[in-house]
């Protein structure tokens, strides 16, 4: 639940700088979003005005970051900062790699030109930063659902068991 918070809030962080470049350039805010509603949508969101597309892209987005926050939970420590911050950083990176050769194609063809890399590294690096949270949001919600002990001791053996098998 923790990395799909972190994420949650990494995706709206991501979509707050989308919105701000979109103004920056002199763009419909919404257009963006509409452009990752494509998906849903097809081509004809490039003719649509702030609506349901712009809800799809938003939400469409929202899952996508928020389940790689919970893959970034698989990974992170429970204790500390120093290392959840280099971990978000460059799974943020990685996915900014991803997303840059493949992920935003899938959308529309056209979908890279209103996605750009330098408009979207800084949007992934607040994503990035906002899984810095992880260790907090474990420690607060393992204290509301149970003892944290048993919870981070889970935690630390999934994360050995995993890199054994490996």
């Amino acid at each position: 639940m923790a990395g799909l918070d972190c994420g949650l809030a990494g995706g709206a962080a991501f979509i707050a700088w989308m919105l701000v470049h979109s103004w920056i350039r002199g763009e419909f805010w919404w257009s963006k979003l509409n452009v990752a509603g494509a998906l849903f949508f097809g081509g004809s969101v490039y003719s649509m005005g702030r609506g349901w597309a712009t809800l799809a892209g938003a939400s469409l987005l929202l899952v996508l970051y928020a389940s790689l926050g919970a893959l970034f939970a698989l990974i992170a420590s429970t204790r500390g900062v120093a290392r959840n911050l280099i971990l978000g950083l460059l799974l943020a990176l990685s996915f900014h790699l991803v997303a840059d050769r493949f992920l935003w194609r899938r959308f529309d063809p056209f979908a890279p030109a209103y996605f750009p890399p330098l408009a979207t590294l800084p949007g992934h690096m607040l994503y990035g930063l906002s899984l810095v949270r992880f260790s907090r949001r474990f420690s607060a919600l393992s204290g509301a659902f149970g003892p944290p002990a048993p919870a981070a001791e889970f935690h630390s053996d999934h994360a050995t068991s995993s890199e054994a098998d490996c």
